[in-house]
């Protein structure tokens, strides 16, 4: 007899538990309970953008810490390359529009 409620408990408690996972997974729509940051950032999500650069920027000189020195040149030149290096500097920032022309507000920064 105990073989015989052992499916319909196993049974039971399956269904207790996808209805408590279909209650706790139902979304939240009521209004009154939603945060007024949550709507102002809804209302403004499609004026935020992003704004990022790039620049190639080619650096001449002596890769060396020291000043020109000719003992210095004269041993260790032969195991550094003294050719121009270039290399990709990028910046990555954010903003608001707040025209309609398409004016964006930034921080100082970027």
């Amino acid at each position: 007899m105990a073989k015989a409620k052992a499916p319909a408990l196993i049974g039971g408690a399956l269904i207790a538990l996808a209805a408590a996972t279909s209650i706790a997974a139902a979304p939240e729509t009521d209004p009154v309970r939603r945060s007024l940051v949550v709507q102002a950032a809804e209302k403004a999500g499609p004026a935020v953008v992003n704004v990022s650069t790039e620049q190639v920027v080619e650096r001449r000189g002596s890769p060396f810490p020291f000043p020109a020195d000719p003992f210095f040149d004269q041993y260790f030149r032969d195991f550094f390359d003294p050719r121009p290096r270039r290399f990709t500097t990028t910046s990555l920032g954010s903003g608001v529009i707040v025209a309609p022309d398409g004016t964006i507000l930034t921080n100082e920064h970027v």
